[in-house]
């Protein structure tokens, strides 16, 4: 029976329940033959920069460092992985283009899983010498559901292979103390530096190390944790020596970004340090996120270095992105396995603690791990299930397919530049929006024909979203998307003055306006109750899509009013 109850055992189960969990999704947005481009933004940007990596020829220097490079090495070695062994596509082949990309972003993805399911084992290592082994499990598994994590994890992304990195270094920051070798504090500084060099934020895991060499009077093993932390961070983005001056412009865009804020994404939102609570109780859950405070602060005023050192970090870090004005749930996971830590260690005294009434506090656990009211188990399976099923910008597609097929009319406005959140009429939809305006217009053009509408003044750098007068050229249809309203609705119903965003809200409701006044709400997809449908990158795997239909009766738009070309109008045409 010891054999199973072996912490080596116990780690491996709930790494291996966490990664089965996380590969359930992980096919989610891939370019198929209906889009050539990934539901996700980020992935198309983060891959193709990580093509500029080439270890094997000496090239380190992506060009690109709003990140760490370590990850995109990591990339750049998986897509010549698939490439070696599934074989690299034909350069001609443009089908073959598109299914590889789909491989390498798969490649990336499996490494996230990996990541993800990899903090479960450790937050269960570093619980298991301090509480009960039902503690310690508990906390494994409050990380092994968690929703953050586990729908961060199917993307290919640097946030929760940082987030290992960081709680790697963690592990073995709190073995220092009690030992008298330097290795833990070493091991510690590597894994921070890792973590660096995957994302900036982990260079704070430097203030725990600090705590514990603090309050163990160990000052050799900081400067040596400290020392390699730094060596660690270089070593994975040298572009700090080699390319410096790019380095600099993209660091110091990154840092005036998140104190500047993201467009109408959190305009009117509540203060950072309200709003990523509520990220902590949507990717984390409401019970356990108490749970975790509750066990990290009883912890910390009983002196115990572990949640001293923890509870230090925490509050470091949720100062540190509360003060920002991007407030990304991504950005509160690093929180994540520190509260997991936490409540394991509270549930594991409570199920040892001799007054009875304390078993509350253990089932209080259970109902939170469920996922009740919110987070934990129920949030997972509701992310998944919309991750595993049929995305709403495909729903939205095979109904139009349907309505051109019984001769509907097959005009289709579009209120800004389409790209990921955008229905696949066309397969290059998604392009990044580094590639010129007028180039995507042409190839929209190309792919579909004049039936996409969008409003364009005579010089196209002058265009905006929501402008009415894409009403007056009366396309048969007007379909947007949840981020195209995303900030706008928030903003327009606060009363308050709409500051820089002013003449944003304006149009926004002079389109609104007119909009009902002549359209019919035709479609909704989908209907979602769970909360975390609202938040920005959770909002990635189910947008929601409005399809709004010309009423019977409204005049029929004029010869040549939308955009120029005289292509016929196919719907999603396949190559």
């Amino acid at each position: 029976m010891k054999r199973f109850t072996h912490p080596a055992v116990i780690g491996l189960a709930l790494f291996l329940v966490a990664f089965l969990i996380r590969s359930a999704g992980v096919g989610w947005g891939l370019p198929d033959d209906r889009h050539d481009w990934s539901y996700h933004p980020d992935e198309p940007v983060i891959w193709s920069y990580s093509r500029q990596v080439k270890p094997a020829e000496g090239k380190f220097a992506p060009g690109f460092y709003n990140y760490g490079t370590l990850y995109l090495t990591l990339l750049s070695v998986s897509t010549d992985f698939v490439n070696v062994y599934g074989g690299a596509p034909d350069p001609k082949d443009p089908e073959a283009q598109v299914r590889a990309l789909g491989k390498y972003h798969l490649a990336g993805r499996v490494l996230g899983c990996l990541a993800g399911a990899g903090i479960a084992w450790v937050v269960f290592l570093i619980l298991w010498s301090r509480t009960h082994w039902v503690g310690a499990v508990f906390g494994g598994l409050a990380t092994a559901v968690a929703p953050g994590l586990v729908v961060h994890s199917r993307f290919q992304t640097v946030d929760v292979p940082a987030v290992f990195f960081l709680t790697l270094g963690l592990l073995w920051c709190l073995r220092i103390q009690g030992a008298d070798k330097v290795r833990a504090a070493v091991l510690a500084g590597l894994f921070f530096g890792l973590s660096a060099g995957t994302k900036y934020t982990g260079l704070l895991g430097l203030l725990p190390l600090a705590v514990v060499c603090g309050m163990e009077r160990k000052w050799r093993d900081l400067v040596a944790g400290a020392g390699v932390c730094l060596v660690a961070f270089v070593v994975t983005t040298p572009g700090i020596l080699i390319d410096n001056a790019k380095f600099m412009r993209d660091f110091l865009y990154e840092m005036a970004h998140t104190s500047e804020g993201h467009g109408l994404v959190f305009a009117g939102t509540a203060p950072g340090f309200l709003y990523h609570l509520t990220n902590l109780f949507i990717g984390f859950g409401l019970i356990l996120t108490g749970l975790g405070l509750a066990g990290l602060g009883r912890a910390a005023v009983k002196r115990h270095v572990w949640a001293v050192a923890l509870a230090v970090f925490f509050v470091a870090y949720f100062v540190l992105i509360a003060r920002a004005e991007v407030k990304f749930l991504r950005y509160a996971l690093p929180l994540v396995p520190v509260l997991a830590v936490g409540a394991g260690w509270i549930v594991g005294r409570a199920h040892v603690h001799p007054n009875r009434r304390w078993v509350g506090l253990g089932a209080l656990g259970v109902i939170g791990l469920g996922g009740i009211p919110g987070g934990g188990l129920l949030t997972t399976a509701q992310a998944t299930m919309a991750m595993v099923g049929k995305d709403p910008r495909d729903v939205v597609v095979d109904t139009f397919i349907e309505r051109f097929k019984a001769g509907d009319d097959r005009t289709i406005g579009l209120v800004s530049d389409p790209w990921f959140y955008t229905p696949p009429f066309y397969r290059q939809v998604g392009l990044p929006r580094a590639v010129p305006f007028d180039s995507r217009r042409q190839t929209m053009i190309e792919e579909f024909g004049p039936g996409l509408v969008q409003y364009l003044p005579e010089d196209h750098s002058q265009r905006k979203n929501w402008d009415v007068r894409l009403l007056d050229l009366k396309p048969g249809y007007v379909v947007f998307s949840s981020f195209e309203t995303e900030g706008l609705d928030r903003v327009a119903a606060s009363g308050r003055d709409p500051g820089p965003f002013t003449a944003q809200v304006a149009d926004y409701k002079a389109f609104v306006q007119k909009l009902q006044a002549e359209y019919d709400l035709d479609l909704k997809e989908p209907y979602l109750p769970a909360a975390w449908a609202e938040v920005h990158d959770m909002m990635y795997v189910r947008p929601t899509i409005w399809v709004w239909k010309r009423k019977t009766g409204s005049p029929t738009p004029p010869s040549g009013s939308s955009t120029t070309s005289g292509a016929s109008v196919t719907p999603v045409p396949t190559r």
